[in-house]
């Protein structure tokens, strides 16, 4: 009777088993195809002969995962731009696809434009500006800072020591600072600087980091004509065009004036999730003062700030502070809270935590105002 039953169930598996002869050939519904980055799709798969689809058990693989992701029920994702096959697999039957992805493209026709004189900020012997084009549905305020929702594009570029506005000329990418260059854009988990491509949705900043590429700057009076041809981290093609006045602002050294503030307790609260990360309110106070700093950390952070230097961007990251803003009368992000409230836009602040006490170290700016320090001291976790 055992022996029946091991028999049995012995021809039960070779029945279900893809390297049984039952299973002869698979078809896949495409043999080639082209996608655009960031498109999915379903691949389908016919089993024969017939009879043997029932227990066929259908693997899926990608040659080039980094192009093409393949998940278990054959749901296809672009991801970059290149070629990579997709094979439905059964024992040693294979049904192959071939991919193409092709790189996003896309276009604008930015309708305003403003720029920041930061100085030698690189120490290169060189000025560096930062040129920021908007997109319909974005505007700038007095200060410099955008609002609204859309697409902007920020270019870190580098001229002659001798000129403060932007001149005319072709620039390239490139990390030395010499003159008529941009850097390309560069994501880590402590700073987002260089050369990107943002868009806001809802106060949520995504971006795209140019790599590659050019721009050419032409001057008549006062007015600019810039043509843009550049190339994202993932080989996106982004090209656009501007025509028009461009606001010009100093936010170089010698235009800021230096405010050393000090704070005598804390408060912190956790406010919400976003982009897998967690935000944190935290209040640094005294007698008349209220300096809110806006934290984005890991979800794994549990009443504590990670040790770190965390920097005021436009991007949402891990090791980030968030730039203020105000809705609905209230403030969020960064600012200065007093008799009269900053918002604050650029900045850092290093935090270190040494003997039960932390310590957070403060270079920040408003408008033409640094404001400098450091906090010393316990912080008090609010439930949310």
């Amino acid at each position: 009777m055992k022996n029946k039953i091991l028999v049995s169930f012995l021809f039960t598996l070779l029945l279900i088993s893809c390297d049984n002869e039952k299973v002869t050939s698979l078809v896949l519904n495409e043999r080639t195809k082209t996608m655009t980055m960031g498109d999915t799709a379903q691949l389908e798969v016919s089993v024969y002969p017939l009879a043997a689809s029932r227990n066929a058990v259908i693997t899926w693989e990608s040659s080039n995962e980094s192009v093409v992701s393949v998940s278990n029920n054959g749901t296809i994702r672009a991801l970059s731009p290149g070629e990579a096959t997709i094979g439905a697999i059964c024992g040693k039957v294979v049904a192959e696809c071939k991919i193409t992805v092709l790189a996003v493209k896309a276009t604008f026709n930015f309708h305003s434009a403003i720029m920041y004189f930061m100085g030698d900020t690189y120490k290169q012997g060189t000025n560096n500006i930062i040129l920021r084009l908007l997109d319909e549905g974005l505007t700038h305020q007095g200060s410099g800072a955008i609002k609204g929702e859309g697409f902007f594009l920020d270019i870190s570029l580098n001229q002659s020591a001798t000129d403060t506005l932007l001149i005319a000329g072709t620039f390239n990418n490139d990390t030395t600072g010499k003159s008529l260059t941009f850097y390309p854009g560069s994501n880590t988990k402590k700073y987002a600087p260089g050369t990107y491509l943002g868009q806001i949705i809802s106060q949520s900043i995504g971006a795209i980091f140019i790599k590659n590429g050019s721009f050419e700057v032409n001057k008549n009076n006062e007015d600019y004509d810039i043509n843009i041809s550049f190339i994202g981290e993932k080989g996106e093609i982004i090209s656009g065009k501007f025509s028009g006045n461009i606001v010009a602002f100093d936010a170089s050294e010698s235009n800021i004036e230096q405010k050393e503030m000090s704070f005598s307790y804390a408060t912190a609260q956790e406010i919400s999730t976003q982009d897998n990360l967690k935000q944190l309110k935290v209040l640094l106070k005294n007698e008349t003062d209220s300096l809110q700093l806006s934290f984005n950390v890991a979800l794994s952070s549990s009443n504590s700030i990670p040790i770190g230097n965390y920097s005021i961007s436009e991007v949402i990251h891990e090791f980030s502070l968030n730039k203020g803003f105000s809705e609905s009368d209230s403030y969020k992000g960064c600012w200065l809270l007093s008799t009269e409230n900053f918002l604050i836009e650029t900045g850092n602040v290093e935090v270190t935590f040494s003997n039960s006490i932390y310590i957070l170290k403060y270079n920040l700016q408003y408008e033409n105002t640094r404001i400098t320090g450091s906090y010393s001291g316990n912080i008090d976790f609010l439930s949310k």
